[in-house]
């Protein structure tokens, strides 16, 4: 009896009681191998970023020691330092966040949410304060974007995009690709996803 309680608890303690869904895999978590280019259309500059690596956290209920949610985080790095974000994917909050880090710890004053599940159009979430937010915008089915058609893209405007020095966002997103557009009107830029390779 004695090592049976033992080993329940033992169990106890590593239970997992809420996994990431597999939707939101699709999403935000990304292998090593993983890369992406984006140009500025008017520039032609070119910034490209890749997958660094992808940690799996667990988050503790306090009252019983036990694994509550899991999180991924999907460490993204950039040629320019000021970008590197890490995809963060929530079990709890059941989204996908861009977190910007140091020494791969997230800044928790600096991300932004990407999308919630489920996708609807019109559902807003939190921003940097209480009168901005983030917004879905628009889902698409099919997006050409720098040539290359995408399917199921939703497009985010972030009121104050935290990730990305709080400016004002879109984000178009296509599932099992990731970012393919960013726009940013204050500063007239738009960068398009023009190569990629993708690791899932």
């Amino acid at each position: 009896l004695g090592l049976s309680l033992i080993i329940n608890n033992c169990k106890d303690k590593d239970e997992i009681i809420r996994h990431v869904d597999p939707e939101l895999k699709a999403w935000g978590l990304y292998q090593k191998g993983t890369w992406w280019v984006y140009e500025e259309e008017k520039t032609k500059n070119i910034d490209s970023f890749w997958v660094d690596s992808v940690d799996f956290k667990y988050l503790y209920d306090d009252n019983f020691n036990k694994k509550k949610w899991e999180d991924i985080y999907c460490y993204v790095r950039s040629e320019k330092i000021y970008e590197d974000y890490a995809f963060v994917i929530s079990s709890y909050g059941k989204n996908v966040q861009l977190f910007r880090f140091k020494n791969f710890i997230p800044i928790n004053s600096e991300n932004s949410t990407l999308l919630n599940l489920p996708l609807k159009t019109g559902q807003r979430f939190s921003s940097c304060d209480a009168f901005k937010w983030s917004e879905i915008d628009t889902i698409f089915n099919l997006l050409n974007v720098f040539g290359i058609n995408f399917e199921n893209v939703v497009k985010v405007y972030d009121m104050c995009n935290r990730a990305y020095k709080n400016q004002p966002t879109y984000f178009y997103t296509a599932k099992n690709i990731g970012i393919v557009r960013k726009e940013f009107p204050d500063i007239n830029q738009v960068w398009n996803l023009v190569r990629f390779k993708i690791i899932q």
